[in-house]
């Protein structure tokens, strides 16, 4: 994974200390490149096009059985399975060994919901952990349908051991959506953060944003969305066109099926 921006919050939690880090990037791990592109969309002319292609196709891909993809071990961090009453405590969390390392285990969950302020994984209720002060879903593998509704699963949970390193928890955290307008970044209201497509079912949310920029590497700015690895210019995908629009170089403006309505990439022939 791409260098993300950390909140960290550590907490104590049965002697040892249980710390969660949670990283949102825009383009981190981004899901959207398993999607083809629409064969011959740009006509195989050079461009600069006015008139965007408003039906790209590609369909928006299966979910990852994130379920799956969990790290193995005692308890399952998407579905809570081996925790309970035949499994010991309730909440399953990563914690560190006491030869090091994160492993799957289960604790004594508490009364603190989702989305409520938290202090150490002991404080949030079965199903959740406690990560950047807040108690969150764990997920695993990017799949979406692992989240509640309003929710998708994009950020990237690290953990802070106990000697201050960083260590990867193998899941990842269901996060709050907006309504925010992917063409214009800026819509979002908190500092430093900016409006991204987060899925490949088109759904956006505000999050810090990466550095790169049409052709670049991912992480992208907003504005842009990681396909394939490399970043892809947003433009307005309406009859008739319309601002942000496809400069010439960067292809002709079509919408997939993963992108939100009125929002295509720029797509090269």
């Amino acid at each position: 994974m791409a260098r993300c921006e950390l909140w960290r919050l550590a907490g104590a939690l049965g002697g040892a200390v249980a710390a969660g880090a949670l990283a949102l990037l825009a383009g981190c791990g981004s899901s959207t490149s398993s999607t083809p592109d629409a064969a011959g969309a740009g006509g195989g002319e050079a461009g600069p096009w006015t008139e965007p292609v408003l039906d790209g196709g590609g369909g928006v891909p299966n979910p990852p059985n994130g379920a799956d993809l969990c790290p193995p071990g005692v308890c399952n961090y998407q579905t809570g399975t081996g925790c309970g009453p035949d499994g010991g405590a309730g909440a399953c969390v990563p914690m560190e060994g006491t030869a090091g390392g994160l492993a799957p285990a289960c604790i004594q969950p508490g009364p603190v919901q989702r989305g409520a302020p938290c202090s150490a994984y002991a404080d949030c209720a079965a199903g959740l952990v406690c990560a950047g002060g807040a108690c969150h879903k764990l997920c695993c593998g990017r799949d979406w349908t692992g989240c509640p509704a309003g929710q998708s699963c994009f950020g990237t949970f690290v953990v802070t051991l106990r000697d201050g390193s960083l260590a990867s928890s193998g899941a990842d955290l269901c996060l709050p959506l907006s309504a925010c307008d992917p063409l214009n970044p800026s819509s979002c209201q908190a500092a430093g953060q900016q409006c991204v497509i987060v899925d490949p079912t088109g759904s956006t949310a505000c999050m810090s944003p990466g550095a790169g920029t049409a052709g670049r590497p991912c992480p992208c700015q907003g504005g842009y969305l990681c396909v394939a690895s490399a970043c892809r210019r947003l433009c307005k995908a309406v009859p008739g066109g319309g601002e942000p629009s496809c400069p010439t170089g960067e292809g002709r403006c079509v919408h997939f099926d993963r992108d939100p309505s009125g929002v295509g990439e720029c797509t090269l022939p």
